[in-house]
């Protein structure tokens, strides 16, 4: 639960960050912090899974042991408290998700400025 803690964390910073480039004209800083921001919140959503199946794997291990008569609700008690890292992980994905996704889409669109034409001298 505190991978998912702490990359949700970092993805909802990486997400503020693109927000603010988002009103910049810098084509790249917009595009780059957008892709890092849906990455980070992926890779949240993903830490999420596997604090999932470790919670699994953790609760099938100590139900081997239990009688018999146990097993089913010791089972469905640990498949509820390991669900709750997906959840979380759903939760810490969707705002930075959304928001580098919509970066990248600003990004896309903006015109890339070129450089200055030259003025000859008049005069």
């Amino acid at each position: 639960m505190y991978g998912v803690l702490c990359c949700g964390g970092f993805a909802h910073v990486m997400a503020i960050v693109a927000l603010g480039f988002m009103f910049g004209k810098k084509r790249g800083a917009i595009i780059g912090t957008g892709a890092a921001a849906l990455a980070l919140g992926l890779v949240s959503m993903g830490v999420g899974v596997f604090g999932y199946l470790y919670g699994m794997s953790v609760a099938e291990d100590a139900v081997a042991f239990a009688d018999p008569e146990m097993r089913d609700a010791l089972l469905a008690q640990g498949r509820s408290e390991a669900i709750n890292n997906v959840w979380f992980g759903a939760c810490t994905c969707g705002i930075p998700a959304l928001a580098g996704a919509i970066a990248l889409v600003k990004g896309m669109l903006t015109k890339v400025e070129g450089p200055a034409e030259p003025r000859i001298g008049r005069g």
